[in-house]
């Protein structure tokens, strides 16, 4: 057996959920405590920079990470274990969320894979129309081949281990790809140049000489719903129509309207030309 100790998260700790735990310490290893598989998820690229984190003991954190389209979310997820054993399974545990099939994750891991560390790398590029989506559960699982041999040859289940991200594609917000232009992520958002200038005010080139591969850029205005603002009324407003409107703000698309009211956010990239106030 082992010691450890854990904190959990409590009402107005500012941790997280109440009851969740949020770290976990090995205070004595004991002397038949074996590590199960260790995981680790690297901070991501540029425009999608997280926390590196490590799962313990097979304790499933949710671990919160901001996605944007453009560069998207690019890591790798390492696993390692002790020399004794090897990694037979390492995959995405669980269902894939249904907004993330068009993610890799790879290369394959072959069975009973070298020991050491084992390297998959996981891909994905929001599209605009899951900008402000509700929290994505993405989890990663590995298992070694510890696990006793029958005498009649049947392997049981080895140490397993997890590994968990909840992943929030961020409203109004770009993530700047390689050689992109303010005319790229315009063209993307169906809007003009100027626009996207315009709600960049630290943007001094208008031609976008002045960003950078991973940039974060305001691709409209963020509009906090005050008490009656209708969806209709608020698309003549801003000269959009209301798909337009669902298109930049996928949590509103998927709500019901009645649903909807003071303090929601929304992204808005307004049309001077179509406004009806």
């Amino acid at each position: 057996g082992f010691r450890a100790s854990f904190t959990a998260a409590t009402r107005g700790s500012g941790l997280g959920t109440s009851g969740a735990v949020v770290s976990i310490s090995i205070l004595d290893p004991g002397s038949g405590y074996f590590k199960p598989p260790h995981i680790v998820i690297s901070a991501g690229g540029r425009g999608c920079e997280g926390p590196l984190f490590e799962a313990v003991l097979g304790t499933r954190l949710y671990h919160p990470l901001e996605a944007y389209p453009g560069v998207g979310l690019d890591f790798e997820v390492v696993v390692a274990d002790n020399p004794f054993d090897e990694i037979k399974r390492f995959t995405i545990d669980g269902d894939l969320p249904a907004l993330m099939q068009t993610s890799s994750f790879s290369p394959p891991v072959q069975s009973l894979s070298p020991r050491g560390l084992v390297s998959r790398n996981f891909h994905w590029i929001p599209p605009r129309s899951v900008g402000g989506s509700r929290p994505l559960s993405l989890c990663f699982s590995a298992e070694d081949n510890s696990g006793e041999i029958l005498p009649s040859g049947t392997q049981l289940a080895g140490k397993t281990d997890s590994a968990c991200l909840m992943v929030t594609v961020m409203r109004c917000t770009y993530a700047v790809r390689g050689g992109e232009t303010l005319l790229n992520v315009a063209a993307f958002y169906g809007t003009n140049w100027i626009q996207i200038w315009a709600a960049n005010v630290l943007l001094q080139d208008p031609e976008g000489s002045d960003i950078a591969e991973g940039q974060l850029i305001n691709v409209g205005h963020t509009y906090t719903m005050e008490r009656g603002d209708e969806m209709a009324k608020l698309a003549r407003k801003f000269g959009m129509s209301t798909e337009a409107i669902y298109e930049l703000n996928y949590d509103v698309a998927q709500s019901p309207p009645e649903l909807l009211g003071a303090g929601q956010k929304l992204c808005i990239i307004p049309n001077s030309c179509s406004t009806n106030v």
